[in-house]
């Protein structure tokens, strides 16, 4: 049996990526049933967002997205700002820092791309289309997911009902056990760092991510 194993960079989906794949491979999370008896979920909380050590055979779907945006993100949910406040400087270098949670983990995962060739899931391409993801896993896994399936985990992870679930918390702080959402976890309004980050900081910025966004194939 091959373990399937989710992982991401913080702010890139990594909730909705390990919440769909644990549905569809751990029967106690979806009646139904696995997709395959093949394979089998592996989720670490606590090494979600970590480089970690993948055995021969594991498949890795590393959840990524523009950097930019991550940082953002990271932003509004840390300071509980609104989505449409625009990034000061002494926030943009606090992220930025080479000794930051944001570039350690950036790090880590450049690495680990490298040697572990995982399955590139882009929030760009499932934010509020999780259907998405069931593409990747039945292209890459070489598995048939039933309609109904497709239908329950829809429902139970589209953007409508994480927002109703973190409407119940207060801020990033607090979350939610079973389905692994905090309070401002996600926002109605879609992330454009190219508004929100003042442009005349995307000269010191974007020399700092460059490597990084051309790795993950994001326009530099």
């Amino acid at each position: 049996m091959n373990n399937i194993i989710p992982k991401g960079i913080g702010r890139s989906g990594t909730t909705l990526l390990r919440m769909v794949l644990m549905d569809l491979f751990n029967t106690e999370f979806l009646p139904l049933g696995f997709v395959s008896d093949n394979y089998r979920c592996i989720i670490d909380n606590s090494k979600c967002h970590e480089y970690g050590h993948i055995n021969k055979g594991d498949i890795c779907f590393l959840a990524v997205r523009d950097i930019r945006d991550v940082i953002v993100s990271r932003i509004r949910t840390n300071s509980d700002l609104a989505s449409n406040s625009i990034i000061t400087p002494e926030q943009l270098f606090k992220e930025l820092d080479n000794q930051s949670e944001l570039q350690r983990q950036l790090k880590h995962f450049s690495r680990f791309i490298d040697n572990y060739n995982p399955i590139l899931v882009r929030y760009e391409n499932v934010d509020n289309n999780i259907n998405h993801i069931f593409d990747l896993v039945e292209e890459n896994l070489n598995v048939v997911i039933n309609e109904e399936t497709k239908k329950i985990i829809n429902k139970k992870h589209c953007k409508e009902a994480v927002m109703e679930r973190q409407h119940k918390l207060k801020n990033f702080s607090e979350w939610e056990h079973h389905y692994m959402v905090h309070g401002h976890h996600i926002s109605k309004n879609k992330t454009d760092w190219k508004n929100l980050i003042p442009k005349e900081l995307h000269k010191e910025m974007n020399p700092i991510l460059d490597p990084y966004l051309k790795k993950l194939g994001y326009e530099i």
